[in-house]
């Protein structure tokens, strides 16, 4: 019983491991936040000291046939 036990726990931790790295191959290539990162903080510090509440977030860098996605509320 604590033979299977431990023989599952590590299938689960390999199987965790290999996704962990097919997840992580090329990550660099994938992930790009321009300045999205930097335009949120500054945004939301902005409207965190001006205690202002709006309907939508600033936009996102990513463009689309001239219109653009927009953040979530802040």
């Amino acid at each position: 019983m604590k033979r299977a036990l431990q023989n599952e726990f590590t299938l689960l931790i390999g199987l965790f491991f290999l996704g962990l790295l097919t997840r992580s191959l090329h990550y660099s290539e994938y992930l790009n936040f321009s300045t999205d990162q930097a335009l949120f903080a500054t945004k939301s510090l902005e409207l965190w000291r001006s205690k202002a509440i709006t309907l939508i977030g600033p936009s996102i860098s990513f463009k689309f046939i001239g219109r653009e996605l927009f953040q979530g509320s802040l």
